[in-house]
């Protein structure tokens, strides 16, 4: 895939998946927090909504958000460098998107995962050796 095609599909992945957290809230939303993790097979997924109290509330995601943030991670893959571990999508009313993306950083899972996980991901996104931090290093070993 050329890094143009690879581009636009970014965009329409990115759409999909704010239009989802769009659909999956109640039409008085102010704020909406979405973080996702993947770790080789691993991942977690959680939507969050604000409405007019200031706590979050969980929402049901959306069926196609969490295909569309595995093949988003795959797009992102740079040669040599890896993928994020970690999104943090954040959408606040009427319609301003921020996300963070941590390509360096353990994401802490709730439930701890197996080290093979980290294996078959480092297999899937291999990363050079100064791209892999001190901490992966040693979880690899």
């Amino acid at each position: 895939m050329s890094r143009e095609s690879a581009d636009a599909r970014q965009d329409e992945l990115f759409r999909l998946i704010w239009d989802a957290m769009v659909e999956a809230a109640p039409p008085d939303w102010l704020r909406l927090d979405l973080m996702y993790m993947s770790v080789g097979d691993a991942t977690e997924l959680t939507l969050w909504g604000a409405w007019h109290e200031p706590e979050l509330r969980s929402l049901d995601v959306p069926e196609p958000v969490e295909l569309a943030l595995q093949e988003l991670r795959s797009t992102m893959y740079k040669p040599g460098e890896g993928t994020w571990f970690a999104a943090r999508f954040y959408l606040t009313a009427p319609r301003q998107e921020f996300v963070i993306f941590d390509f360096d950083n353990d994401p802490a899972f709730e439930n701890p995962i197996d080290p093979s996980e980290w294996r078959r991901d480092i297999a899937l996104y291999p990363r050079d050796p100064q791209f892999v931090q001190k901490w992966l290093r040693e979880l690899l070993t």
